[in-house]
């Protein structure tokens, strides 16, 4: 099930959109057809959602889900829409739909878009409960880590859009370049799990960490690990003896030898040895 547009506010809450069309015969079957459809939407986001404790407050969500149904005119009185839930409505009346929902608490809305956004899981386990002092290392490094699962708008962008052409995702170091394109390899793998998917990168240290945020977005997107058949991790370089890369692949698939750096290693050396002798 997908949603054309999603909004998450302090403000507004959770909202989440569809863009309908009236039916062209104008019948009620055809609006019950989009009664159905948003009624679906409201069951997906409260199967996914209430599988996160921190979102919800005994055994209900610590929100209401908000559905609405955008229209390009108001809905007859023939649609048979009065009474029903969620919400059937032109631009018009936007506002004033949005004016009647009820707000929700920071916390609420930091977790919401975290679990939205399927960076839950990469939250760390320890909670540091013994941090007292606000001008301490613990203190600082507790702060650190609430903002770990939050992505700000233009992760948030890198991750999710898929551009015509090449995408180039620029940042600091610790700026989290690696949890956006582990998130996006997941979420392109969800959406399209027929592509091949090659996910690389520089440095062999980084191994561990690509494999384990891939598997955990992948969980949180389709419940299941990834088909590493599909979706490849591979080193720049790659191995002969221990595990392939970009390169290696390439160079067996064309027929041309693999080379190392202790063969380039040598091969400079005797360069050198030729000049000088």
């Amino acid at each position: 099930m997908s949603v054309d547009a999603m909004l998450i506010s302090r403000q507004y809450g959770l909202v989440a959109f569809l863009f309908g069309q009236a039916p062209m015969n104008g019948e009620r079957e055809g609006w019950a057809a989009l009664r159905q459809q948003q009624d679906e939407l409201y069951g997906a986001l409260e199967s996914y959602l209430g599988r996160h404790a921190s979102l919800r407050a005994g055994r209900k969500l610590a929100f209401e889900i908000n559905t609405v149904t955008l229209l390009p005119s108001r809905p007859p009185d023939a649609a048979g829409l009065h009474g029903a839930e969620g919400h059937y409505v032109n631009l018009e009346e936007l506002p004033s739909v949005l004016s009647s929902l009820a707000q929700i608490p920071e916390a609420v809305q930091r977790n919401l878009d975290s679990a939205i956004n399927k960076v839950l899981t990469i939250r760390p386990a320890k909670k540091r409960a013994n941090v007292t002092r606000e001008d301490s290392r613990g203190s600082k490094l507790k702060a650190m880590e609430k903002e770990i699962a939050h992505l700000d708008q233009w992760q948030k962008r890198s991750a999710i859009e898929v551009p015509d052409g090449v995408q180039r995702v620029r940042g600091l170091a610790g700026s989290g370049k690696t949890v956006v394109l582990a998130l996006k390899a997941a979420y392109l793998h969800a959406q399209h799990p027929d592509w091949r998917i090659g996910l690389t990168f520089y440095t062999r240290s980084l191994y561990q960490q690509m494999e384990d945020l891939t598997r955990r977005f992948s969980f949180e997107h389709i419940l299941d690990e990834p088909d590493w058949s599909k979706l490849q991790i591979l080193h720049a370089w790659g191995s002969m003896r221990e595990k392939a890369g970009v390169y290696t692949t390439l160079s067996t698939h064309l027929g041309h030898p693999v080379r190392d750096w202790s063969y380039a290693k040598g091969l400079s050396q005797n360069k050198c040895n030729y000049f000088t002798s």
